[in-house]
């Protein structure tokens, strides 16, 4: 008999263990791209004079708002590679009818991999503009 949930704790935590290396290659991409153009913006923007012997900063060109479309596109490109690597098991007969069997409804499946990819995305998001709003403040 299949159990009538919508959401599974085990299943939910299975995916989102299973989507950690992908989480954290995506994770580190992005961070690598948010530091890396403030980075560079703050080296651009630092102007040496001779006369006074020190550096002056000049505003930067490049603020939160350049890289933020830049991370975008880094979401949309790991929203479908982690929902492929977590509805891969369909494409295997063996795989699809080990899922099957489970005492899960396919809804109940659906619902709690989708919350784990929908997890691992907005934590994605939520670290890249926090570590871009300490940055560039």
């Amino acid at each position: 008999m299949k159990k009538n949930k919508l959401l599974s704790k085990g299943i939910y935590g299975e995916a989102m263990r299973e989507l950690k290396v992908v989480g954290i290659i995506f994770a580190a991409v992005t961070l690598f791209v948010t530091l890396s153009t403030f980075a560079v913006g703050v080296l651009g923007s630092m102007r040496f004079t001779s006369g006074s012997g020190g550096a002056v900063f000049e505003k930067s060109i490049v603020d939160l708002y350049t890289i933020a479309w830049i991370c975008d596109a880094l979401i949309v490109i790991a929203a479908p590679i982690m929902a492929l690597k977590m509805f891969g098991w369909v494409n295997t007969r063996r795989t699809a009818d080990f899922y099957h069997s489970l005492p899960y409804t396919r809804e109940c499946m659906f619902v709690s991999t989708y919350a784990a990819v929908a997890t691992w995305l907005f934590a994605i998001l939520l670290t890249v503009c926090g570590v871009g709003l300490v940055a560039y403040s």
